[in-house]
């Protein structure tokens, strides 16, 4: 949770996988997600999931594949 521009940002996300997996992408998903949200200042729900989707995509070097990670993330 993170007060960004008079707006608090809250997020809960869950990533898929077991052991290392799981924990690399929940690394990569909250290192992504605080970058975003504090470097670029964003608090709309919809352009964090955009810019979140991007990003995990560039860093995983896959970006235009048809491979599926799983993360879900809800946030307000």
């Amino acid at each position: 949770m993170r007060k960004v521009n008079g707006k608090v940002v809250l997020a809960a996300v869950d990533c898929t996988g077991h052991g290392v997996p799981g924990a690399f992408m929940s690394m990569i998903g909250n290192d992504l997600l605080n970058y975003i949200v504090n470097e670029r200042q964003m608090t709309d729900a919809e352009l964090i999931l955009e810019c979140l989707h991007q990003e995990v995509r560039n860093a995983l070097q896959q970006p235009n594949t048809r491979r599926w990670y799983g993360c879900s993330s809800g946030g307000h």
